[in-house]
């Protein structure tokens, strides 16, 4: 990896583009009460995920982020993020916001994917 890129897109995006990277739902806020910790959520996202990259990625393949909203409410959240799993877009979740979007989204996925949450 010569050039390690980082790449955040939106959920939508990620259902059409096809990737050979290890796409990761990163749920944050960036509408609702806590919208003011998603900026600095996803700068620090950002920047490990250009570390992991930079490193070689994860099992040779570089990580890209697909952002979805987690100031919404938790059912649209886990629904949204169950969507995304099942259909294979990611394969992983990380993300930082309220513990009852984090309850939904552990509900919903039943433990189809690997997940991290700071909050």
């Amino acid at each position: 990896m010569a050039d390690p890129v980082t790449v955040v897109i939106d959920s939508y995006e990620a259902h059409l583009l096809p990737a050979d990277t290890l796409r990761v739902a990163l749920v944050v806020p960036v509408s609702g009460v806590l919208g003011l910790l998603g900026p600095g959520a996803i700068n620090c996202a950002v920047l490990a995920a250009r570390e992991v990259n930079a490193a070689g990625g994860v099992l040779g393949r570089p990580v890209e982020l697909v952002l979805v909203d987690g100031g919404r409410g938790p059912a649209a959240v886990a629904s949204e993020v169950r969507g995304l799993v099942r259909s294979g877009v990611v394969e992983a979740v990380v993300g930082t916001h309220a513990s009852d979007v984090r309850v939904a989204v552990e509900q919903e996925l039943g433990g189809a994917a690997p997940q991290k949450y700071l909050l």
